[in-house]
């Protein structure tokens, strides 16, 4: 997505009466059982590029929208693109590292002062942890403890990652061991709309 889509995307949803809400806010309501409006969405983006700061931010700070950013928290103040990152032109120097780069630490205290963005946990290492419970929990926590550390953040929002209950990426396993630690809800990359009546730690996401 360019910033130029991203911007007519949540320009469109505006227009249309839809509501941007912080995923904070609608956990809160969650839990009180208080009633959450039909149209409203919450912004999230996963890793933490670096393009997040220099290129979606300023349109989130035009339009007044917040968002969380769930950061894979061992890559901050890294100049090497994530091990993770399968795109070929990652690290390329045809490619603006901007693209491909992780967020330092004074990006993510800027973004954090804003008072727009939410940081969130992504695991510590953006690791494969299936059918390793036991691992995700110990870097999942090792993640919260950097969020805590580095950016005040207590019982963060968490994202898995790659996300996918079909290929393993999340499931009732990696699901309890992410309840063993201090997020407050497990996110997943599945095409799902939340109901007052999902489970935070099964929550789906449109990606």
């Amino acid at each position: 997505v360019t910033p130029a889509q991203f911007e007519e995307q949540l320009s469109g949803l505006l227009k249309r009466g839809f509501d941007p809400w912080p995923l904070q806010r609608v956990l809160e309501h969650h839990k009180k059982q208080w009633t959450i409006p039909r149209r409203v969405f919450v912004v999230t983006f996963d890793d933490g590029y670096q393009n997040n700061f220099t290129q979606a931010f300023p349109i989130l700070q035009k339009l007044r929208v917040p968002a969380t950013i769930f950061l894979a928290t061992r890559y901050l103040d890294s100049n090497e693109p994530y091990p993770s990152d399968d795109w070929l032109l990652a690290g390329s120097p045809e490619t603006s590292p901007e693209m491909w780069q992780p967020m330092t630490t004074d990006e993510c205290l800027q973004l954090q002062k804003s008072g727009l963005i939410e940081l969130g946990a992504h695991t510590h290492s953006h690791d494969d942890y299936r059918g390793r419970p036991d691992y995700l929990r110990q870097d999942l926590q090792r993640c919260c403890e950097v969020l805590r550390e580095k950016f005040g953040v207590e019982r963060p929002t968490f994202a898995f990652p790659y996300g996918t209950k079909q290929n393993g990426f999340a499931g009732r396993d990696l699901v309890e061991a992410a309840r063993q630690t201090d997020v407050r809800c497990s996110l997943t990359t599945e095409a799902e709309l939340v109901t007052a009546k999902t489970d935070p730690f099964d929550w789906g996401r449109l990606v």
